[in-house]
């Protein structure tokens, strides 16, 4: 009986072979090669993606995010700010006649791109939801060119405000353009 169990122990025994050995390699380099792809994957430092300012995606920690400052409040000045402001800014009647001017042809240019705007990013939805209802599939690159009317007119947009702005502003005086900055 002491010979059987010492045989059935000695079978037991773990033998490591070529196969076992080239399996256990495959694991190490696909956890190597695929570990190193995916920070965070393998529990080191949890990693987000984050945009910067030309909107191209980087990793970076967590950690780093959590004990960063928030950016200042996005601001996008129109031409009616400033004739709201009129009685701050002491505007000169020639002043408040010429922003008025600006600002009934800005609003006139806004809305037309947001009209533009508006309706290619309908386009892109009614294709979205025309494949959805279809059952088709639709691909990235035809959703992203879809959208890159939509990019491109939301790009225009910011250039016309930002250049009917610029005109308004060159209308103020310097102490005028101070007070602006503090609005």
């Amino acid at each position: 009986m002491k010979n059987s169990r010492h045989s059935v122990a000695a079978r037991a025994r773990f033998h490591l072979g070529p196969g076992t050995v080239l399996a256990a390699l495959a694991v190490g380099v696909t956890l190597f090669v695929y570990g190193n792809r995916f920070p965070g994957a393998s529990g080191s430092t949890p990693m987000e993606l984050q945009a910067d300012a030309q909107g191209r995606l980087h990793q970076v920690p967590i950690s780093a995010l959590q004990h960063r400052t928030p950016p200042p409040p996005l601001w996008k000045p129109e031409v009616g700010l400033l004739t709201s402001h009129n009685s701050q800014l002491l505007l000169s009647d020639a002043q408040r006649a010429a922003l008025t001017h600006l600002n009934v042809q800005w609003l006139q240019l806004k809305q037309q791109a947001l009209q533009q705007m508006a309706s290619a990013a309908s386009d892109t939805g009614t294709a979205l939801q025309r494949a959805s209802s279809s059952h088709s599939r639709i691909s990235m690159l035809q959703i992203t060119g879809g959208l890159s009317g939509y990019s491109e007119l939301s790009r225009r947009y910011n250039r016309l405000r930002r250049s009917f702005w610029m005109q308004a502003v060159a209308l103020l005086t310097p102490s005028q353009q101070q007070q602006v900055s503090h609005l």
